[in-house]
């Protein structure tokens, strides 16, 4: 598979998640204080279309698209510790 179908997948994939509203994600910020794992993978799933739309700021920069959603999405795992 090529590196541009790969990318048109994961941004189908990414995109049937349904964002939060500002009450969930305070919500999910307490639960994953208390250890929540299942909470924290909410968070994250629901915040990667935000990664893609910074990454597509910064692409042609001297990364690949995919290199900066990569290295965005490592960010959000770290910020969601």
């Amino acid at each position: 598979m090529s590196a541009e179908r790969c990318l048109e997948t994961y941004l189908q994939e990414i995109n049937e998640v349904s964002l939060l509203t500002a009450d969930e994600e305070k919500a999910l910020g307490r639960r994953i204080q208390s250890g929540d794992l299942a909470a924290r993978e909410h968070l994250i799933r629901a915040n990667l279309r935000l990664v893609v739309s910074i990454a597509k700021i910064y692409s042609n920069r001297g990364l690949t698209l995919q290199d900066l959603i990569a290295e965005g999405n490592f960010g959000l795992m770290k910020a969601a510790e």
